[in-house]
């Protein structure tokens, strides 16, 4: 043993490192000269052994301490085995109960299996655990659990069904009681959150609920981010200074005395693994943080700013099996075998650029960012993938808050998101570290491949974000699950919802918006090669969040395509022929599917010819290329899915595609997912309308699992403007025509024109699951609803919406009608003129049972209508309200028409009567006004009148027979209903409700007519 004199030479943190793992050293349990003798193949032969010292005795391994693996089995034969390592440094010791240091109950063949699967294939993806120190046989149990429930995805071996239903329940139940434990024991005492194992173990919890697990999971996974982060804080943990003062240790050649120089090297060894353990954990709780919540639209709890650790040392250091290979890669990496503290450790080693993410974000930022910032993250593709993630974490931020923004006459860009200076830098930034990226990516035999190839996409979608906004970002629309938020993104992808963020006033029937795509051509390209080229065993084991980014990917290409095959024909329907190959719709559309047709299951067996029709200028031969296009691509996306079904049995498990192309993609390929409750809430913030957002999402968030089909009868002048407002909707979005019908087919030509399907009635119903219908009079709806009822087809699930004015006595009738035939009706009549019809501005008030409610609402908002009265299940309440409006609206008519007959006949002028209504009493009383002083209460014969004497008539008919009912009298809508009644004796049906003030300039003696 050394004398104090001689101990008192090295610092003191150093001496107490050292003193905490040489005390209960011994040479029956030297790592060390296990490593060394295990590893001999990699250690030079010109090495020199240590001597070994013999050290106080310390306690003895108990039970088997043989390898998990033997060296024929894996890489990771050279696994350490014995508990020591854990229970001897400070770092991974626990005093914590036995219990939590203990292996699972699960058999030890399962267990071993499910690890060996975990290091084989899930490590190389995230190298979080030090895979040379882990066994089975000494980890802590809770972390345990955590590698065997994620290599359990991985597992090949064949099982029968009782089997994996055993399975399932047994990750269920070893996650959900894992996650509570460790959640239990950092309530209990925060500080152990610095003992690098609870964190490794609490990432992949986190992990597992994220992506195998269903909603109330996610929600678990998430509050579970949310703890980890405030335990961080607390401790300091985020600082490195402060949590862990002598992690910088291992970095130093210290004076040690000959005798001791195997202790040495091995202190230097694990002081590093704890410090490194600590960094790594640190690393990936910020990349999980900033990005495996972006595809629901979280914002990140933390920021890259908060935390001050250096960027993770090379994955060699990492990687060493033993000391003696660890310190001869420092030696190669650093040039020398340790520093001395005479060293400047403002700098440190690697340079300033790399004492932490914000730091090395910053330089990489600039035109020069230097050797020493390339050279670390060339040693670290955790370090690059951690560097890129922040980078998207800070476009998004910048995204966010110019979207917030209301648009400007100096910005009227709906695509511009950074200003040009941000831009450049973040360019900048993409340009430095892509050149790394695609260095290191094509080495497909490298053991950090996959890591490399991640980064690839990573490149690729930061630089899609830098052009095309995320949709769920600008719609301010916050899903509670994973799958929810990738199917929401895929509906939103359908229409330019963009462009209604940034005030559009109507969804154009041209989607537009490929500028920036444009300049995407060759990185889109580079990206589907890397998703579809690679390696496709390597491929099928990726990292669950690199299926997620392949996705957005393939959604940006996507929509690419169908704005360019948009464009395309628009040009070839209006000039009949293809516009220019220099167009940036033919641009786009023949470089993206040069690509796809590279890799289509179909074609990518003769990749030597290409398709001629590419790059066509003949009409006939470029346009079968267009129709077969969207089929082609969708064939794409299902071999996506089909290729990486590791993770199965549960949430993120893709099966086979739909038959049909176009629903596959809609769905993400799950058959599952709209079965799903998680996909049936929407949260939508204040960034976005709510019922604009709800009516984009309306096909995933509320409906059965195929798109619904919607058919309307009644044309009138509302009904004709409503559904004309409803086809526009579903030709801009892409879902099935609306089916109409009306008593005079030939009213409905303008609908045909747009796209829309003429049906006789009988069809419609059978071809339709929600119907609406807008009629005159109480009589047409109840034959329609008789009628539909004696057809012989089943009305089971169908919906019909009534937007007209109706009795309550037939509301209810049609509600009872259609109920004993296993339909639903909802009453949802309208306030507004067909004017306010044909802009979508109406107000609905709706009743009927919450469920069909809930259906149709997104057919409403932002379509038909600009607000909805809910009330409630009862369908005799809707109809009161709009009586009870309309006795307001006729009421007000017979008050303004005989103010302007008052002014008339007084010589004060009509004119100045209107001016002075606007002024007091607002633009509604004054439109009231325009239409008696225009002469609007008499249109010509061939115009509909906007609100029809007969249809007011019949409504004010319903509101005093129930007045009546209840012993109330209506004295203005007595006098407006005797004198519209005596209008349509004067002068006819092709009247007005305003038509009141005829009759009270007669009643005046003046003329009807002005």
């Amino acid at each position: 043993m050394q004398s104090p004199k001689k101990r008192a030479r090295f610092p003191a943190h150093v001496a107490h490192f050292l003193a905490m793992n040489v005390r209960k050293h011994s040479p029956e349990i030297d790592v060390f000269k296990r490593h060394r003798d295990r590893c001999q193949g990699e250690v030079s032969n010109n090495h020199v052994s240590r001597p070994q010292t013999n050290l106080q005795q310390g306690c003895q391994v108990t039970g088997d301490t043989r390898p998990l693996l033997t060296t024929t089995e894996a890489p990771a034969a050279s696994l350490i085995s014995g508990d020591h390592f854990w229970e001897e440094h400070s770092s991974f010791a626990t005093n914590f109960p036995r219990e939590f240091l203990l292996p699972s109950p699960m058999s030890h063949y399962d267990l071993a299996g499910n690890v060996k699967y975990y290091f084989e294939h899930f490590h190389p993806s995230l190298p979080l655990l030090h895979r040379p120190t882990f066994t089975v046989s000494s980890a802590p149990k809770l972390l345990l659990n955590a590698v065997s429930l994620i290599g359990s995805l991985y597992s090949t071996s064949p099982c029968t069904d009782e089997v994996a239903q055993a399975r399932a329940h047994w990750r269920r139940d070893t996650w959900q009681s894992g996650q509570q434990e460790l959640r239990n024991m950092v309530s209990n005492e925060c500080r152990d959150i610095r003992k690098p194992w609870v964190m490794q173990a609490w990432i992949l919890y986190m992990i597992y609920g994220v992506y195998a697990g269903e909603a109330a999971q996610f929600r678990t996974a998430r509050e579970m981010l949310r703890q980890i982060v405030d335990a961080v804080r607390e401790v300091g943990l985020s600082h490195q200074e402060i949590a862990m003062p002598e992690s910088q240790s291992w970095l130093y050649d210290l004076d040690y005395p000959r005798g001791e120089e195997s202790q040495t090297l091995y202190a230097r060894w694990t002081s590093y693994i704890t410090a490194e353990s600590t960094r790594v954990a640190l690393y990936i709780l910020i990349f999980l943080d900033s990005h495996i919540f972006v595809p629901c639209n979280y914002r990140p709890l933390m920021s890259s700013m908060e935390l001050g650790w250096e960027l993770p040392f090379p994955t060699k250091l990492w990687e060493a099996k033993d000391p003696e290979i660890w310190i001869r890669r420092f030696s190669e990496y650093f040039g020398v075998s340790g520093f001395t503290f005479t060293n400047d450790l403002l700098h440190r080693p690697r340079g300033l650029a790399a004492a932490s993410l914000t730091m090395a974000t910053q330089q990489l930022m600039t035109e020069a960012p230097g050797t020493e910032i390339s050279s670390v993250l060339e040693a670290s593709p955790l370090a690059a993938f951690c560097v890129l993630a922040n980078l998207d974490t800070l476009v998004r931020d910048f995204t966010r808050c110019y979207y917030q923004m209301p648009p400007s006459y100096s910005d009227p860009n709906p695509f511009h998101i950074l200003t040009q200076s941000q831009t450049k830098s973040v360019h900048m930034a993409i340009r430095n570290i892509g050149k790394i990226v695609n260095d290191m990516a094509s080495a497909s035999d490298s053991p950090q491949y996959l890591l490399w190839r991640t980064n690839e996409l990573f490149v690729v979608s930061l630089q899609v974000n830098l052009c095309r906004p995320d949709q769920l970002l600008i719609g301010g629309i916050v899903d509670n699950s994973l799958i929810a938020g990738m199917a929401a993104s895929t509906h939103l992808m359908r229409g330019n919802f963009v462009a209604v963020r940034r005030s559009a006033p109507l969804l154009g029937p041209r989607p537009g918006g490929n500028e920036g795509v444009l300049a995407l051509l060759s990185e889109l390209s580079a990206a589907l090669g890397c998703i579809y080229g690679g390696n496709l065993d390597k491929v099928t084991n990726e990292a669950p969040w690199v299926t997620v980014t392949s996705y957005g990917i393939l959604l940006c290409v996507w929509g690419a395509l169908r704005r360019a095959t948009t464009e395309i024909r628009d040009h070839l329907n209006t000039f009949n022929e293809l516009p220019r190959t220099s167009e940036p719709s033919i641009l786009i559309f023949n470089a993206l599917m040069e690509t796809t047709l590279l890799y289509s299951p179909a074609t990518r067996h003769d990749r030597d010819s290409r398709d001629p029709r590419l790059w066509s200028t003949d009409l006939e031969a470029f346009s079968t290329l267009l129709e077969e296009g969207h089929l082609v691509f969708a064939d794409l996306v299902k071999t996506f899915c089909q290729q990486r079904s590791v993770w199965k049995d549960v949430e993120l498990h893709l099966p086979n595609a739909s038959s049909d192309p176009f629903g596959f993609m809609l769905h993400f390929g799950n058959p599952r997912l709209l079965a799903s409750t998680h996909l049936r809430q929407v949260h939508v913030l204040h960034t976005a309308p709510r019922s604009l957002s709800k009516s984009i999402l309306y096909s995933q968030s509320s409906m059965t699992p195929s798109i619904p089909r919607v058919g309307w009868y009644g044309l009138g002048s509302m009904g004709l403007g409503m559904s004309l407002n409803l086809q526009m909707y579903f030709q801009a979005t892409d879902l099935p025509p609306l089916r109409y019908s009306n008593r005079t087919i030939s009213k409905g030509d303008v609908l045909r024109d747009a796209g829309a399907v003429p049906e006789e009635f009988g069809a419609l119903v059978q071809k339709s699951d929600i119907i609406f219908t807008m009629i005159s009079t109480d009589d047409v709806l109840i034959d329609l609803l008789k009628k539909a009822a004696s057809l012989k087809i089943s009305l089971n699930g169908k919906v019909f919406a009534d937007t007209s004015t109706l009795h309550p006595d037939t509301c209810e009738w049609a509600a009872k009608h259609l109920n004993d035939h296993s339909a639903t009706f909802i009453a949802a009549p309208v306030f507004g003129a067909s004017p306010v019809a044909a802009a979508g501005k109406l107000i609905f008030a709706v009743a009927g049972p919450a469920a069909a409610v809930e259906t149709v609402r997104p057919l409403i908002m932002n379509i038909m209508g600009r607000s909805i009265i809910d009330m409630g299940e009862d369908v005799r309440k809707s109809s009161l309200l709009k009586l009870s409006g309309n006795i307001l609206v006729i009421s007000f008519m017979e008050v303004v028409a005989e103010a302007q007959v008052f002014a008339e006949v007084a010589g004060i002028g009509t004119r100045q009567m209107e001016e002075f209504i606007g002024n007091m009493f607002g633009s509604v009383l004054q439109s009231y006004s325009n239409r008696i002083t225009s002469g609007a209460y008499a249109p010509p014969m061939d115009r509909a009148p906007g609100f029809a004497a007969a249809l007011a008539c019949k409504d004010m008919k319903h509101a005093l027979s129930i007045a009546d009912s209840h012993n109330v009298r209506l004295h203005t809508l007595e006098t407006a209903s005797r004198r519209l009644n005596a209008a349509r004796e004067y002068a006819g049906e092709c009247l007005d409700s305003s038509a009141i003030y005829g009759i009270a300039r007669v009643d005046a003696g003046l003329s009807f007519w002005t």
